[in-house]
């Protein structure tokens, strides 16, 4: 059973891959930005893992794991499409669907803690209502 949660937590990658297919540049950048942004602050953090716990994966306290860049990436994804022209309730269900999904896989596959996983997600969601106003769409 433990694979369903690897092909769910693939999700967000995916995503980035079938945006740019569908020509949606503009959300499949601002994902690759939230993911790069995030993998930076978790180098970023890497001196203070040993006095700071909560910032370490819980299966290995020697990896950074705050904030979940899945769940912040995906946030990001679904928000910016929700803020798009596409504001009808199948985007809102299936999109928090996919959002609660990836966010459990995180966590089941002990990857992150629940801390990390909200907070990558509300990462997503406020830096993706900024990249959307910025663009005049909200």
């Amino acid at each position: 059973m433990w694979w369903v949660w690897d092909v769910i937590a693939s999700i967000p990658y995916v995503a980035i891959v079938i945006l740019f297919v569908l020509k949606r540049f503009d959300v499949a950048i601002g994902a690759i930005v939230v993911a790069a942004a995030v993998e930076l602050f978790k180098k970023a953090t890497l001196p203070y893992l040993a006095d700071h716990t909560w910032l370490q994966r819980p299966h290995s306290p020697k990896e950074p794991g705050f904030p979940s860049g899945h769940a912040a990436v995906m946030s990001f994804i679904v928000v910016s499409l929700i803020l798009s022209k596409r504001r009808n309730i199948i985007i809102w269900i299936l999109g928090v669907t996919i959002i609660v999904l990836v966010d459990v896989s995180r966590i089941k596959k002990k990857c992150h803690t629940v801390t990390q996983v909200i907070v990558g997600t509300m990462l997503g969601l406020i830096v993706s209502v900024g990249w959307q106003g910025m663009k005049g769409q909200t």
